[in-house]
């Protein structure tokens, strides 16, 4: 955890903000359910999902122990995507 306020105060954006998005998997099943897609298929999809999360993993893993400036890099990456990506989702909810 970072000792800085700023730093605190990112992380707790970050965390809520991707917080709201995790009640999405569930509609994003039901919408492809709804659309005539087979359980089997919706499942299989889903876990293709998933496993580009460990894929992502394994890689920043890697290129983290490279150099501490990869580290920086990735920190500030990961933490501008998870940012975009909730407040996106966030700002279409509230337009329409």
């Amino acid at each position: 955890m970072s000792r800085r306020p700023v730093g605190r105060f990112g992380a707790n954006i970050q965390v809520d903000m991707t917080g709201l998005l995790h009640g999405c998997v569930a509609g994003d099943v039901g919408i492809m359910l709804s659309c005539g897609w087979s359980t089997l298929k919706v499942a299989i999809l889903q876990l293709l999902s998933g496993a580009t999360a460990f894929i992502g993993l394994y890689i920043g893993i890697s290129v983290s122990h490279s150099t501490t400036e990869a580290q920086q890099w990735i920190f500030v990456v990961a933490a501008g995507m998870f940012i975009y990506i909730a407040l996106a989702d966030v700002v279409c909810v509230t337009t329409v």
